[in-house]
Formats: C-alpha cells, structure tokens, sequence
C-alpha cells in the first residue's frame, strides 16, 4: 500500500505541476494546490485523473481521488493561505466521490470564456456544505474518456420542496400544462387567474412537481389564504424555508438574503385578498433575487410589469347533442373526473349510455367547474346519477332568478355551493359554516372546543368532520401522528359567509380565539421543563390560527382581553420560532389596544414580552419595560415572571456597568427561579450571572456559572441556552488565558450556528474568534473571520456587532502596520460606545487596549489624537468601506 501511494502522489505532483501548479499543503494523502489561473488548474484535475486511471492499482485494491476546485481571497503566510476560501474548498472536496472532479460556481465563473469544448459540464445544483451557512452551487466536470456517473453528493441538503402529496390525479389538464411551461421558461412570473373552485392551486402544485428537476433548489408553495394582515407575507415566507430571523434583521431582508443566491420556483398560492401587498412583495424578490421564478394563483392579476397571465377555466365539458360513446369521457375532461371521483363515492358506478348523457348535463350545468364537479360527483353515495341530475337542475333554475347579473362561473359555483350546503343535515351545516372560523389547519380536539356545542360530544365532532370530508366539503390529512383537517379557501369563504348571515360569527371568534390562548398558555407552562425541538413541534402547527386570533381579538372581533392574554403568553413562541419582529409586533398591538389590561398579572407579562423582544441592544426600552414589569410582578404571586424580568433587568445593567445593582437584580432573581424550580430559566438566568462575573473580573467564577447553565440547557433541552452557554464559555476561557480551549469552544459554537442558519449568533461568534485570534497573535486569520463577521452584522443590521468586527479589524490593521486606518476605526468605536453609554466588553477591551498601546509607539500621541478624532466623525458606511481595506 505504501508504494502505491507513493506512486499515487508522484503522479498528482507531476501532473499538477506540469500545469504550473504548486503544493503549498499536505493532509493525510490529500494536497492543496494553488494555480496561477483557473484553466490551468481544470486540465491539471482532468490529465490527473487520466493518468490515475491509466495506472493497474488492483494491487490494493484500486485507488480513486476526488478532486474539488474554487477561487476566492486567501490570507498567505509562511507559505500556507488562510481564511474563508479554504474553508469553503476542504467543505466541497468532502462531499465528492472518488474519480470525481467538482467546481464551484466562483471556480466556473473564473472559467468565463475559456472553457474547452471537450469539457462537460454538470450542474449538480445547490448543496449545504458543513460550516457554510448559505447553501453552494456546485458543478461536475468530466470528459468524453473519464467517468460521469456519480452517487449524489454527500452533503446536507434539506428537502427541495414542500408540495403536498396528492391523494387523487390531476385529470383533464393535460392541455394546460403543455401550455404554461413555455411560459415559465420565457417569463419570471405566471399568474393563474379564475373564479374560486376553478383549480388554480391544483393546477400550480402538480406544475411544480413537474418541474421539480429543472430547478436546482427546488418547488417552494406559500399559502396566503390564512393570512389577513400584508405585513406578515415575508414572516410567512421565512417559515417556509426555515429561515432565522435574528436581531435587527426585517424578515424581508433575512429571505432576501437567503434567497439571492438559489435557482428556484416559488408557488405563491392564493393572492387575491392581499393583491398589492403581494406585487410588491413580489417585485421585490424577482429584483433581488436573479435566479428564483415566481408561479401565483389568484382570482385577479397582481399588475407587475412583465407579469404573464393564464387563466384558468373550466374542463372541457361535451356539448349538446354529442354521442355517448364508450370513450366520452376519454374526449372531454369533465367527464372523466366526474366520473374518476363518482367511482370513489360509489363503487358500483358505472358510465353506461344512459349515466352518459345525465352526466353530460350535470358537467354542461357545473360548467366544467372541477371543485363544483367534485361536490356533485361525491353525493352519489346517496343519490342515483338521475336524482342527481334533476336536484340540480331545479335548485339551478330557483338559483338563476335570485343572481342575475352575476358571472356565469362565479354564478355556478355559487349555486352548486348552495346546493351542496342545503343538502347537508343542520348538524353537518352548523359544523361546516363554523369550521371556517378556523385558519389553516387544525386538530380535531380544537374542532371538538371550538364547534361542539353542550350537547355534543367529541365523538359527535369527529363523526361531523368525517361526513364533511367524504362530502368533499372538507379535506383531512395526516402531520406526523396527527390528523389536521382544513377548508379550501373556496369553502372557507362560503362558510364564512354562511357564520355572518347565522349571526355567529362573533361567537365563534370568541371560542376560536379563546381555545387558542389556552393552548398558548399551556404551552408556555410546558416549556420550562421540555427539550426546545419537541415544544416548538407541537406548537409551530397552530401558527396560523394563533395570528388569526391575536388579529380577530385585538382588532375588535373577539374580547379584546383574550387577545391581551394571548399575547401575553406567546413571546416564547416567536423567540424560539426566530420570529423576534412579528412578536413585537402583536405585543405592541396588545399594548395600544385601548383596553387596559384586567389585571396587573397580565400587565406585567405584557411588559415582560416586549423587554424579551424589543431590538438587539436596545438597551433603553430593554431596561424601562423590565423594571416596570419588576414592578408590577411584586404585587403578585408570579416568582418565575419576577424572577425572570429580574434577570433581564440585570443583564442590561451590567453592560451599563452599575455592577452592585446588577448582581443584587441577578442574585432575587436565581433565588426566586431556584424556589420555582424553572430550570431552563434558572440556566439562563445562570449565564447573565456568569456574565456578570466576566465583567466584574471574577473569571473562575464566571466561568463555574457558565458551565452549569450548560449543564442545565443539556438537561431539558434548552438549544439557544446551550448556544449561549457554549458561546460565554469560550469568553470565560479566553478571559482566563486559555486561549486553545477558547478556540475551540467558539469553532464549536460557530459550526452550531452555521448548522442553523442562526445569522445573528455566527457574526457573533466569528467577532469572538477574531478577538481570540489577535490575542494569539494571528492577525491574518483574525482578519478573515472578522471580515466575515462584518457581512454578517450588516446582514441582521446588528448596529453592535458592526462596530465591534470594525474594531477587530482595526487591531488587525494596527498589528500589520495600518496605523492610520486603524486608528481611524478605533475613533469610530469610540464614539458608537460614548454615544449608547456603554462600555466595552472585556473581550474588545483586550484588542482595544492592544491596538492603542501598538498605534502610540508608532505614530505618537499627536497623531493618534487627529486619527480617533477623524474616525469620531465617520459615518456607519464609510467606515466599514476602510475597515474591508485593512
């Protein structure tokens, strides 16, 4: 084996070599390989597979080498490279195959113009590599003599679309689809217009799963037709793709950021309550965003420049007059799915002559209409196809004379729905028209609070629900081990409609809004003691109805102190879903609803959630709701609300550095959480008192403290307190000196928030890693990460964390001999810490003070005096345009 790799390495070298590359690393058997050019470095991977190929190695075995390509900045020294680049390379050569050679879009893009026609070039699509928090396009490279076929590459790719699963074909839309795919190639956004019932949604999902392949990142639907509110369309969107909204960042600007470098389609499913909201939110992501193509459905346009319309009719239907024959319903789409969903209402049907024809005219009076078809076609479990015919065909000329004037397909359907409904026993109507009050989906024990009344039981529900969905009137489908049942929007507007004629809307509203406080609340109790990813399992589902709820009762349709309670018992909710502005937003609601809270209880937690939610350092607003909160929990019996709004109060003293005040706030309110045994609380509460300690130079302490909230977040499951724990971990071993242990803490930290797409925690982290970098003297990698840092911060708009990677930057400069510079950003920090009233961290004071002894040995105090001065007067962008020039 050993003289086989011997061979094996003098052939890479040779080959690499010959194209004038150079080995500047040895892993393992693995070499890094710099090339003056790109195309140098493709005909060195291609002749060096050539040539391992040429080679007998059954000796032992066989010998294949992956072999992975990109382009980027890099850090030399001593004749090594550093940084970003690197670290994106080793991730791509990890999730190839043995005789494969990868490139990435950069490597390709570097290729521009100088591509040899004997290349063949694979696009493999987006993958997530480890470490790398935005997913990478990579691409395969092979010739006509190498190998082509590969497994799928071994990275970490998520799911690429969230269609739901069609239990029954799409049937007679052959025609449409042929037609609407051009149109997605030539146009970046299709709208399917036509009336409700017509098939839109049906249409678009069955197009995507068509297209699956074409897009590398996937098919992507987004449903509105819960949402009531414009502004919640982007929070809508970040949840669909799992997107991390942190700190400052706008949920726009998060799914922006996530989505500018995909290829794919984006379903966004019915638009036409939220028309303008959804055309600019629309415009929007197709100018920021090149590579993503958009599919809406809607009773209307959205009206965009370069927006392409179909619209959607009915099915082909026969006309009058036309011969039964045995293939009729082969010929006109109508009729086959007619009769596709007859058989699954009645096995026993069949479409002989005679069924032919009442068929024909019940497909000729439904217009072709599929969702009106569907209704139809699901009552002949009771009534023959002739009784069909004939109940419609009577109750459509009553229906006639009472809507004139009406469009013929909104007219139809309107009819059928009717008809449907009035078919339906007053239990089922009662159960169908209240169901509607319901957002999305939902469970049947909410069916069971919301919709039964004193005289029935849970099982009467289930039995109602069951009949509704063999009516076709409702659908159920199963999420995970439970059963969620839901209305199309279609049904849901009628029965809708049906609830405010009954005069019962109001009290459904109520029941609805209540029944979901309860679960909100209960949740809220469950969360203390129970691992984060299950808690946030069972409640992330009712997402919808809760937002319908908090809009319905805090708006005026239900009782405004059912909102307020709520609201009240949501903020973990949206902290845990990463949902920070859409939390402050209904907690800021709940507060200006005109109605002051009941009690003082509510009061308090009101405050509690907005101080939890208010803006990454704003410090200001923190500390004034906490300490009004403070006060009004002690004049109730809460000991985990007071303890916790203590420890919050506690935290933003210590960055102000009133130290006594903070430790006296930190110690009530562990004993108070100790009391209460709230022991993922009592771990946070655990790591501000550990920070309190760093602060105040008790590092051991410090450091004791950040352990046990570890061990506290290991325990119940706590994930953001552990990230956090790890994170001030690492600031207590660094603090102590021990800068390896501190190292490796924070990469630990740094490959968890990557994994997460926690965007806000990794500028963090990577600010953490510069700082430790520069006190190890390694000024060039620190530079690396801190510059990542720096697009991070900007990304989540973290005013904070912007100033302090501009600072590590600037001991970078300071150590490399940019005195001027450096000292310009350093006078920059200055006036952002004198301008909030805060002090460093111990952390950046390290750095800080390094950077200032180094620039006043260099340039004097004169000098360094004008530089800070200068730097006092920067603005937020002109310093980071110096500080990316370090």
């Amino acid at each position: 084996m050993a003289a086989a790799l011997r061979k094996h390495d003098e052939i890479l070298r040779h080959e690499f070599g010959r194209h004038g590359g150079r080995v500047f690393k040895l892993r393992g058997d693995g070499l890094g390989v710099v090339f003056p050019a790109m195309r140098e470095s493709v005909s060195a991977a291609i002749d060096a597979q050539r040539a391992l190929i040429a080679q007998d190695w059954s000796a032992v075995g066989g010998i294949k080498v992956r072999i992975a390509m990109h382009t980027g900045p890099v850090e030399p020294r001593d004749g090594d490279f550093f940084g970003p680049t690197l670290n994106h390379l080793a991730r791509l050569l990890d999730v190839g195959h043995g005789g494969q050679i990868l490139i990435s879009a950069e490597g390709l893009k570097a290729l521009a113009g100088q591509i040899q026609p004997e290349l063949d070039i694979l696009d493999l699509g987006r993958h997530q590599l480890r470490d790398l928090i935005e997913p990478s396009r990579i691409y395969q490279i092979s010739t006509s003599d190498l190998p082509k076929e590969f497994a799928p590459l071994r990275s970490l790719n998520p799911a690429r679309h969230n269609l739901p699963s069609q239990v029954t074909p799409l049937v007679g839309r052959e025609g449409e689809l042929e037609e609407i795919r051009p149109l997605l190639e030539r146009d970046r956004l299709i709208t399917l217009i036509g009336p409700g019932g017509i098939g839109k949604t049906r249409l678009a999902v069955q197009l995507g799963a068509e297209l699956l392949d074409r897009f590398a990142d996937g098919v992507w639907l987004v449903e509105f037709a819960a949402i009531s509110d414009p502004a919640l369309l982007p929070n809508v969107l970040a949840k669909t793709f799992g997107i991390q909204v942190e700190g400052n960042s706008p949920a726009l600007q998060a799914v922006i950021l996530a989505l500018q470098r995909r290829k794919l389609l984006l379903i966004l499913d019915n638009c036409e309550h939220l028309t303008e909201a959804v055309a600019e939110l629309g415009e929007t992501l197709l100018l920021r965003c090149s590579d993503i193509r958009i599919l809406a459905t809607s009773r209307e346009k959205l009206g965009l420049i370069g927006e392409s319309l179909f619209r959607v009719g009915g099915l082909l239907v026969p006309p009058v007059g036309e011969e039964t024959a045995d293939d009729i319903a082969d010929r006109w789409p109508a009729m086959r799915l007619f009769s596709d969903r007859a058989l699954a209402a009645d096995k026993d049907f069949v479409l002989d002559p005679e069924a032919s024809e009442r068929v024909a005219e019940i497909c000729r009076r439904l217009d072709g209409i599929p969702l009106a078809l569907e209704l139809a076609a699901a009552r002949l479990s009771a009534l023959s196809v002739s009784d069909l015919a004939e109940s419609l065909s009577d109750w459509f000329k009553s229906s006639a004379r009472e809507k004139r004037g009406v469009a013929s397909r909104h007219k139809t359907l309107h009819a059928t729905m009717d008809w449907s409904y009035n078919l339906l026993s007053l239990p089922e109507q009662a159960a169908f028209r209240q169901a509607s009050v319901f957002a999305g989906s939902w469970t049947l024990n909410a069916a069971a609070e919301v919709l039964a009344e004193p005289d029935q039981t849970s099982w009467d529900i289930r039995e109602l629900l069951g009949q509704l969905v063999d009516k076709s009137l409702m659908l159920s489908e199963r999420s995970g081990k439970t059963r969620r049942f839901r209305l199309l929007e279609t049904a849901r507007a009628y029965g809708l409609a049906q609830l405010k004629q009954t005069g019962e809307l109001d009290l459904l509203r109520s029941r609805h809004a209540a029944y979901y406080q309860r679960q909100m609340e209960s949740a809220e109790t469950t969360w203390g003691n129970m691992p984060t990813a299950p808690w946030l399992a069972t409640i992330e589902p009712e997402i919808e109805n809760i937002r319908a709820a908090l809009e319905v009762s805090l708006n005026g349709g239900a009782p405004v102190e059912i909102g307020q309670q709520l609201a009240a018992a949501s903020p973990l909710l949206w902290t845990e879903a990463s949902l920070q502005p859409e939390g402050r937003k209904w907690l800021a609601l709940a507060g200006e609803s005109g109605a002051a809270p009941s009690t003082n209880h509510i009061s308090a937690r009101l405050l509690l959630g907005r101080a939890r939610l208010a803006p990454y350092r704003d410090d200001g607003i923190k500390l004034a709701l906490a300490q009004e909160a403070v006060a009004l929990f002690r004049t109730t019996d809460d000991r985990v609300g007071l303890g916790d709004s203590l420890s919050l109060v506690g935290a933003v003293l210590v960055s102000q550095e009133r130290f006594d005040e903070a430790e006296q706030c930190h110690r009530e309110a562990y004993a108070l959480l100790s009391e209460a045994r709230a022991e993922k609380l009592l771990g946070r509460c655990a790591n501000s008192l550990g920070h309190l300690k760093l602060f105040m130079g008790n590092i051991a302490e410090a450091k004791s403290l950040y352990e046990e909230a570890r061990a506290r977040a290991d325990r119940f499951g706590d994930a953001v307190g552990r990230m956090v724990a790890l994170c001030n971990l690492a600031e207590a071993d660094f603090a102590l000196g021990n800068y390896a242990e501190a190292l490796t803490q924070c990469r630990s930290y740094i490959e968890i928030c990557r994994a997460e797409r926690r965007v806000h925690r990794l500028a963090n982290g990577l600010a953490n890693l510069a700082a430790y970098l520069l006190a190890m003297d390694d000024p060039i990698e620190a530079r690396a990460a801190a510059r990542e840092a720096l697009i991070r911060a900007q990304e989540t708009q973290s005013r904070f964390l912007v100033v302090i990677s501009i600072e590590h930057l600037a001991v970078a400069g300071a150590i490399l001999g940019e005195g001027e510079t450096a000292a310009r950003l350093l006078g920059f920090g200055d006036a952002h810490y004198e301008r909030e009233g805060i002090a460093r961290e111990p952390t950046e004071r390290i750095g800080y003070e390094k950077a200032r002894g180094l620039l006043l040995d260099r340039l004097g105090a004169n000098r360094i005096q004008g530089a800070f001065a200068q730097g006092k007067s920067l603005t937020e962008e002109n310093a980071i345009e110096e500080a990316f020039k370090v």
